[in-house]
């Protein structure tokens, strides 16, 4: 689970898909054609691309497929002519969405890493056991319950579909009805005690918004530091262009993204359980 999208990135840093109308296309082989702009993105954001692009030839719409988004290659379904002119309307942003897509998953790990908490759904089962009062802590958020089983200290199954109440799905507090352990019991008016096995849903059915937040950010942070390299190692301005105005500008937007990543870095909540 991602935790936010593409667009979401793209809306943060205003790094929306960029219009190319009536662009000629370069021929690279007989059905294959090159935009003088690359990559294509995904405009829509439906997943897509092919419906984000109209290829002509000769003026006359044409069947196509995108073979290649990176590389701004579209191909024909049929070669035109040798003096055909073939013509696209299209979305491209120096920024592709495949290195968005990249950044948002290095983003996750960080996030889970630094939380020591997976927030996409994912079924759990936990045995606990009850020495005190009727109420159960899960060690994760619940979204909803599949089934809870009472079982005696020594293994013996006492209730499989006893009653129960959430009290606290964040905090994954369940009280189970009609049981209470450390009451004493005969024969010999021992205090009772039982154990609880219960399989649920936990995560969040949509992550917090510090979550979504710190996603984007951190994503934000990741690609800013490729173009910072590409500068470095090549210096080549001319993809930080077309996303910057200036150098200055450049740097100032990474110095404050840097900033808001440490922050967020001490603010997120730690567990002291780990990952599975």
């Amino acid at each position: 689970m991602a935790y936010v999208n593409v667009a979401e990135v793209r809306g943060y840093n205003g790094w929306n898909p960029i219009p190319a109308y009536n662009d000629q296309l370069t021929r690279r082989g007989p059905t294959l054609y090159q935009a003088s702009r690359y990559p294509l993105v995904d405009f829509d954001y439906d997943g897509a691309i092919d419906d984000d692009v109209a290829v002509r030839v000769d003026g006359s719409p044409a069947s196509f497929t995108v073979r290649d988004p990176e590389r701004g290659l579209v191909e024909l379904s049929s070669p035109p002519g040798e003096s055909a002119v073939v013509t696209a309307d299209y979305y491209w942003h120096p920024i592709s969405d495949d290195e968005i897509r990249l950044a948002i998953a290095s983003a996750v790990a960080e996030v889970e890493l630094l939380t020591g908490f997976k927030y996409a759904p994912e079924e759990v089962t936990e045995k606990i056991r009850v020495y005190v009062g009727n109420e159960i802590k899960t060690s994760k958020p619940i979204i909803s319950v599949k089934s809870i089983r009472i079982y005696s200290l020594i293994g013996t199954l006492v209730n499989d579909n006893p009653r129960y109440e959430i009290l606290d799905r964040d905090k994954g507090v369940i009280r189970i009805l009609d049981y209470r352990a450390g009451v004493p019991t005969r024969p010999y008016f021992l205090p009772s005690a039982y154990e609880v096995e219960i399989t649920y849903q936990a995560g969040y059915a949509s992550p917090p918004d510090y979550v979504k937040n710190a996603v984007v950010i951190f994503a934000t942070y990741y690609i800013l530091l490729k173009f910072q390299r590409m500068i470095v190692l090549n210096e080549d301005y001319t993809q930080v262009s077309l996303t910057f105005k200036t150098p200055e500008e450049f740097t100032r937007r990474l110095e404050f993204i840097k900033s808001e990543v440490e922050r967020i870095r001490s603010l997120l909540p730690k567990r002291s359980r780990a990952i599975d």
